[in-house]
Protein backbone atom coordinates (compact mmCIF):
# COMPACT_ATOMS: atom_id res chain seq x y z
CA UNK A 1 0.00 0.00 0.00
CA UNK A 2 0.68 3.65 0.10
CA UNK A 3 1.82 5.99 3.27
CA UNK A 4 -2.18 6.78 2.83
CA UNK A 5 -3.46 3.29 2.80
CA UNK A 6 -1.62 2.32 6.12
CA UNK A 7 -3.81 5.35 7.65
CA UNK A 8 -6.75 2.68 6.57
CA UNK A 9 -5.20 -0.33 8.09
CA UNK A 10 -3.90 1.67 11.17
CA UNK A 11 -6.62 -0.09 13.70
CA UNK A 12 -5.39 -3.34 13.20
CA UNK A 13 -2.09 -2.74 12.98
CA UNK A 14 -2.05 -1.35 16.44
CA UNK A 15 -4.06 -3.93 17.87
CA UNK A 16 -1.39 -6.64 15.74
CA UNK A 17 1.26 -5.28 17.93
CA UNK A 18 -0.55 -6.18 20.78
CA UNK A 19 -2.11 -9.78 20.03
CA UNK A 20 1.22 -10.51 17.87
CA UNK A 21 1.14 -12.76 14.54
CA UNK A 22 1.72 -16.54 14.52
CA UNK A 23 2.98 -16.56 10.65
CA UNK A 24 5.24 -13.99 9.33
CA UNK A 25 3.44 -10.72 8.74
CA UNK A 26 4.97 -7.84 6.03
CA UNK A 27 3.62 -5.03 5.58
CA UNK A 28 4.80 -2.96 2.47
CA UNK A 29 4.04 0.82 2.25
CA UNK A 30 5.53 3.51 0.01
CA UNK A 31 6.03 7.31 1.09
CA UNK A 32 5.69 9.53 -1.28
CA UNK A 33 7.83 12.51 -0.52
CA UNK A 34 7.21 15.30 -2.82
CA UNK A 35 3.38 14.49 -2.99
CA UNK A 36 4.42 12.84 -6.93
CA UNK A 37 0.67 11.14 -6.82
CA UNK A 38 -0.65 11.45 -2.96
CA UNK A 39 -2.38 13.35 -1.19
CA UNK A 40 -0.02 14.16 1.25
CA UNK A 41 3.61 13.29 2.63
CA UNK A 42 3.19 11.59 5.79
CA UNK A 43 6.42 9.91 6.94
CA UNK A 44 5.36 6.11 7.73
CA UNK A 45 8.26 5.66 10.20
CA UNK A 46 5.69 7.82 12.89
CA UNK A 47 3.73 4.33 12.39
CA UNK A 48 6.69 2.10 13.72
CA UNK A 49 7.26 4.11 16.51
CA UNK A 50 3.15 4.46 17.30
CA UNK A 51 2.60 1.20 16.85
CA UNK A 52 5.74 -0.31 18.83
CA UNK A 53 6.27 -2.52 15.65
CA UNK A 54 10.00 -3.20 13.75
CA UNK A 55 10.38 -1.34 10.83
CA UNK A 56 13.09 -2.06 7.82
CA UNK A 57 13.73 0.53 4.89
CA UNK A 58 16.16 -0.72 1.84
CA UNK A 59 17.80 1.71 -0.54
CA UNK A 60 17.41 -0.26 -3.74
CA UNK A 61 15.93 -3.16 -5.59
CA UNK A 62 18.32 -5.77 -3.92
CA UNK A 63 17.81 -4.94 -0.90
CA UNK A 64 14.17 -4.31 -1.16
CA UNK A 65 13.43 -7.96 -2.16
CA UNK A 66 16.16 -8.91 0.55
CA UNK A 67 14.11 -7.04 3.39
CA UNK A 68 10.66 -9.02 2.59
CA UNK A 69 12.42 -12.44 3.39
CA UNK A 70 14.35 -10.49 6.34
CA UNK A 71 11.17 -9.06 7.77
CA UNK A 72 9.40 -12.28 7.74
CA UNK A 73 11.70 -13.30 9.52
CA UNK A 74 11.83 -10.58 12.15
CA UNK A 75 7.79 -10.68 12.39
CA UNK A 76 8.07 -14.85 12.79
CA UNK A 77 10.63 -14.65 15.35
CA UNK A 78 9.30 -11.89 17.10
CA UNK A 79 5.75 -12.71 16.69
CA UNK A 80 5.21 -8.98 15.42
CA UNK A 81 4.02 -7.61 12.10
CA UNK A 82 6.62 -5.94 10.55
CA UNK A 83 6.85 -2.56 8.18
CA UNK A 84 8.79 -2.40 5.24
CA UNK A 85 8.99 1.27 4.09
CA UNK A 86 9.54 1.99 0.39
CA UNK A 87 9.39 5.43 -1.29
CA UNK A 88 8.51 7.40 -4.82
CA UNK A 89 12.40 6.48 -5.84
CA UNK A 90 13.00 2.80 -4.43
CA UNK A 91 9.54 1.80 -6.29
CA UNK A 92 9.88 3.36 -9.88
CA UNK A 93 13.17 2.46 -10.02
CA UNK A 94 15.46 -0.66 -11.33
CA UNK A 95 18.88 -2.60 -10.18
CA UNK A 96 20.09 -5.95 -10.34
CA UNK A 97 18.89 -8.92 -7.94
CA UNK A 98 19.74 -12.14 -7.16
CA UNK A 99 17.40 -14.71 -7.07
CA UNK A 100 17.07 -17.42 -4.73
CA UNK A 101 15.51 -21.32 -3.96
CA UNK A 102 12.12 -20.40 -2.19
CA UNK A 103 11.75 -21.56 1.03
CA UNK A 104 9.04 -23.90 1.62
CA UNK A 105 7.57 -24.04 5.73
CA UNK A 106 5.28 -25.65 7.81
CA UNK A 107 2.10 -23.52 7.65
CA UNK A 108 1.64 -21.84 10.93
CA UNK A 109 -1.65 -22.78 10.86
CA UNK A 110 -5.01 -20.63 12.83
CA UNK A 111 -4.56 -20.08 16.72
CA UNK A 112 -8.15 -20.18 18.26
CA UNK A 113 -7.36 -18.05 21.09
CA UNK A 114 -9.76 -15.80 22.18
CA UNK A 115 -8.47 -14.54 25.38
CA UNK A 116 -5.19 -13.81 23.05
CA UNK A 117 -6.04 -12.22 20.09
CA UNK A 118 -9.73 -10.37 20.92
CA UNK A 119 -8.37 -7.28 23.11
CA UNK A 120 -10.46 -5.72 25.39
CA UNK A 121 -10.96 -4.03 28.78
CA UNK A 122 -10.88 -8.03 30.53
CA UNK A 123 -8.36 -9.51 28.63
CA UNK A 124 -4.31 -8.14 29.25
CA UNK A 125 -2.43 -8.08 25.78
CA UNK A 126 0.06 -10.95 26.32
CA UNK A 127 2.32 -8.82 24.34
CA UNK A 128 2.45 -5.83 25.18
CA UNK A 129 6.14 -3.94 24.83
CA UNK A 130 8.05 -3.67 27.98
CA UNK A 131 11.77 -3.37 29.26
CA UNK A 132 12.76 -7.06 28.66
CA UNK A 133 10.26 -8.20 26.26
CA UNK A 134 10.01 -8.51 22.95
CA UNK A 135 10.97 -4.91 22.39
CA UNK A 136 14.11 -5.19 23.90
CA UNK A 137 14.88 -8.29 21.78
CA UNK A 138 14.86 -6.79 18.85
CA UNK A 139 16.80 -3.39 19.89
CA UNK A 140 19.60 -6.19 20.37
CA UNK A 141 18.62 -7.67 16.74
CA UNK A 142 19.57 -4.19 14.95
CA UNK A 143 22.80 -3.74 16.45
CA UNK A 144 23.42 -7.04 15.63
CA UNK A 145 21.78 -7.23 12.27
CA UNK A 146 23.70 -6.73 8.71
CA UNK A 147 20.97 -5.12 7.53
CA UNK A 148 22.91 -1.44 9.62
CA UNK A 149 26.52 -1.26 8.86
CA UNK A 150 29.07 1.22 9.56
CA UNK A 151 31.38 2.14 6.50
CA UNK A 152 34.11 3.75 7.70
CA UNK A 153 35.84 6.49 5.28
CA UNK A 154 37.23 9.88 6.77
CA UNK A 155 37.00 10.71 10.03
CA UNK A 156 36.01 14.23 9.79
CA UNK A 157 32.75 13.94 8.95
CA UNK A 158 30.36 10.97 9.75
CA UNK A 159 26.34 10.69 8.38
CA UNK A 160 23.78 8.80 9.58
CA UNK A 161 21.19 7.89 6.65
CA UNK A 162 18.81 5.24 5.28
CA UNK A 163 16.79 4.08 2.47
CA UNK A 164 17.30 5.91 -0.76
CA UNK A 165 19.00 9.36 0.71
CA UNK A 166 22.23 6.40 1.30
CA UNK A 167 22.66 6.33 -2.56
CA UNK A 168 22.76 10.45 -2.94
CA UNK A 169 24.93 10.62 0.30
CA UNK A 170 27.47 8.24 -1.45
CA UNK A 171 27.40 10.27 -4.48
CA UNK A 172 27.52 13.92 -2.16
CA UNK A 173 29.84 13.07 0.55
CA UNK A 174 32.33 10.37 -0.94
CA UNK A 175 35.00 11.33 1.50
CA UNK A 176 32.16 10.87 4.48
CA UNK A 177 32.12 7.79 6.40
CA UNK A 178 28.49 6.14 6.89
CA UNK A 179 25.86 4.41 9.04
CA UNK A 180 23.94 2.79 6.68
CA UNK A 181 20.49 1.99 8.58
CA UNK A 182 18.21 -0.40 7.28
CA UNK A 183 16.64 -1.78 10.09
CA UNK A 184 15.59 1.66 11.30
CA UNK A 185 13.12 0.93 14.24
CA UNK A 186 13.79 0.17 17.06
CA UNK A 187 16.59 2.27 16.43
CA UNK A 188 20.15 0.38 17.50
CA UNK A 189 21.63 2.52 19.81
CA UNK A 190 24.44 0.66 20.43
CA UNK A 191 25.62 0.89 16.53
CA UNK A 192 24.90 4.55 16.84
CA UNK A 193 27.28 5.45 19.47
CA UNK A 194 29.90 3.16 18.76
CA UNK A 195 29.28 5.09 14.94
CA UNK A 196 29.54 8.53 17.12
CA UNK A 197 32.29 7.66 18.66
CA UNK A 198 34.58 7.24 15.89
CA UNK A 199 34.04 10.56 13.59
CA UNK A 200 34.12 14.58 14.68
CA UNK A 201 30.72 15.81 13.34
CA UNK A 202 27.61 14.25 12.79
CA UNK A 203 25.01 14.71 9.92
CA UNK A 204 21.88 12.90 9.98
CA UNK A 205 20.47 12.96 6.08
CA UNK A 206 16.23 11.26 6.21
CA UNK A 207 13.83 12.14 3.68
CA UNK A 208 11.03 14.18 5.27
CA UNK A 209 10.62 14.46 8.92
CA UNK A 210 13.20 14.53 11.83
CA UNK A 211 12.19 11.39 13.51
CA UNK A 212 16.26 9.99 13.44
CA UNK A 213 17.66 13.28 14.17
CA UNK A 214 15.78 13.79 17.22
CA UNK A 215 16.52 10.20 18.38
CA UNK A 216 20.53 10.78 18.44
CA UNK A 217 19.77 13.84 20.09
CA UNK A 218 17.66 12.67 22.49
CA UNK A 219 21.00 9.93 22.89
CA UNK A 220 23.07 13.02 24.08
CA UNK A 221 24.66 13.09 20.91
CA UNK A 222 25.29 16.37 19.08
CA UNK A 223 24.22 16.26 15.22
CA UNK A 224 23.27 18.57 12.02
CA UNK A 225 20.04 17.77 10.70
CA UNK A 226 17.01 19.64 9.15
CA UNK A 227 19.26 22.95 9.92
CA UNK A 228 20.55 22.27 6.62
CA UNK A 229 18.39 19.21 4.87
CA UNK A 230 15.19 20.11 3.58
CA UNK A 231 11.79 18.46 5.75
CA UNK A 232 10.07 18.93 2.62
CA UNK A 233 9.77 17.27 -0.72
CA UNK A 234 11.91 14.52 -2.08
CA UNK A 235 15.51 14.57 -1.16
CA UNK A 236 18.06 14.26 -4.60
CA UNK A 237 21.78 14.97 -5.19
CA UNK A 238 21.40 18.23 -6.02
CA UNK A 239 19.54 18.99 -3.29
CA UNK A 240 22.15 17.47 -0.74
CA UNK A 241 24.87 19.82 -2.85
CA UNK A 242 23.00 22.90 -1.82
CA UNK A 243 23.14 21.10 1.91
CA UNK A 244 26.54 20.59 1.06
CA UNK A 245 27.43 24.07 0.24
CA UNK A 246 25.31 24.92 3.68
CA UNK A 247 27.73 23.19 5.77
CA UNK A 248 31.06 24.50 3.90
CA UNK A 249 29.69 27.77 5.20
CA UNK A 250 28.87 29.01 1.22
CA UNK A 251 26.01 31.33 0.09
CA UNK A 252 23.25 29.20 -1.56
CA UNK A 253 20.10 30.40 -3.60
CA UNK A 254 17.18 30.28 -1.63
CA UNK A 255 15.20 28.14 -4.08
CA UNK A 256 18.21 25.34 -3.83
CA UNK A 257 17.26 24.97 -0.10
CA UNK A 258 14.07 23.13 -0.49
CA UNK A 259 13.49 20.01 -2.47
CA UNK A 260 12.32 20.35 -5.78
CA UNK A 261 9.71 18.15 -7.43
CA UNK A 262 9.97 19.77 -10.75
CA UNK A 263 10.58 18.31 -14.28
CA UNK A 264 14.17 17.41 -15.30
CA UNK A 265 15.31 19.31 -18.01
CA UNK A 266 12.94 20.88 -20.42
CA UNK A 267 10.27 17.96 -20.33
CA UNK A 268 6.61 18.80 -20.68
CA UNK A 269 4.53 18.58 -17.44
CA UNK A 270 2.95 15.33 -17.41
CA UNK A 271 0.00 14.99 -14.77
CA UNK A 272 -0.79 11.54 -13.62
CA UNK A 273 -3.74 9.89 -15.27
CA UNK A 274 -5.45 7.20 -14.02
CA UNK A 275 -4.98 3.89 -15.06
CA UNK A 276 -6.14 2.22 -18.50
CA UNK A 277 -9.02 -0.11 -17.39
CA UNK A 278 -10.01 1.70 -14.60
CA UNK A 279 -13.47 1.67 -13.81
CA UNK A 280 -13.41 5.45 -12.10
CA UNK A 281 -12.76 6.65 -15.01
CA UNK A 282 -16.38 6.90 -16.83
CA UNK A 283 -17.53 7.58 -12.82
CA UNK A 284 -14.69 10.71 -13.58
CA UNK A 285 -16.28 11.52 -16.69
CA UNK A 286 -20.11 11.34 -15.91
CA UNK A 287 -19.21 13.72 -12.83
CA UNK A 288 -17.76 16.31 -15.24
CA UNK A 289 -21.03 15.61 -17.41
CA UNK A 290 -22.74 16.91 -14.43
CA UNK A 291 -21.00 19.73 -13.56
CA UNK A 292 -21.19 18.59 -10.27
CA UNK A 293 -18.11 19.09 -7.26
CA UNK A 294 -15.74 16.27 -6.32
CA UNK A 295 -14.55 16.74 -3.04
CA UNK A 296 -12.72 12.92 -2.92
CA UNK A 297 -10.87 10.75 -5.35
CA UNK A 298 -10.25 6.51 -4.70
CA UNK A 299 -7.31 7.28 -3.24
CA UNK A 300 -4.55 7.10 -6.16
CA UNK A 301 -4.74 10.21 -7.68
CA UNK A 302 -6.61 13.36 -7.59
CA UNK A 303 -9.50 14.00 -9.61
CA UNK A 304 -8.87 17.44 -11.01
CA UNK A 305 -5.48 16.52 -12.40
CA UNK A 306 -7.29 13.18 -14.31
CA UNK A 307 -10.50 14.96 -15.73
CA UNK A 308 -9.45 16.96 -18.98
Amino acid sequence: MKHVGLNVAADPLMTLAYTGTVGGLVAVVADDPGMHSSQNEQDTRHFARFGKVPMLEPSDSREAKEMVVLGLEISEEFQTPVILRSSTRVSHSRSLVTLSSRAVLPPAGVRKEPGAVCLGPAVRPRNACSPGGAARQAVEAANRSPANRIERRGRKLGIVTSGIAYQYVREVFPEASVLKLGWVYPFPNALIREFAAAVDEILIVEELDDILEQHVLALGIPCQGKNVVPRIGELSPDVLLASRAQLDGKTIPAEARTASTTEIGDLPGRPPVLCAGCPHRGIYHAAEQCNVVVTGDIGCYNPERCLP
